[in-house]
């Protein structure tokens, strides 16, 4: 199994945008995700990665979405 294979899907909310909920650590707030794409991590598990619209952090979330 090669290491560095990461599965990507682009995760579609209600109005066709890419959209899912994660806490900012730099804002210290929930709030949307930015351009957020599914990614599998190097256990195996399944997590989604984007950005924060607000400064631009990236945001991470653990789980399917």
């Amino acid at each position: 199994m090669p290491s560095k294979l990461v599965m990507r899907l682009v995760i579609l909310g209600k109005d066709g945008e890419s959209s899912m909920e994660a806490y900012c650590v730099k804002c210290k707030s929930k709030k949307e995700m930015k351009d957020a794409k599914a990614v599998t991590m190097k256990n195996g598990k399944p997590a989604t990665q984007g950005v924060c619209p607000t400064c631009g952090t990236k945001m991470f979330k653990i789980g399917k979405a």
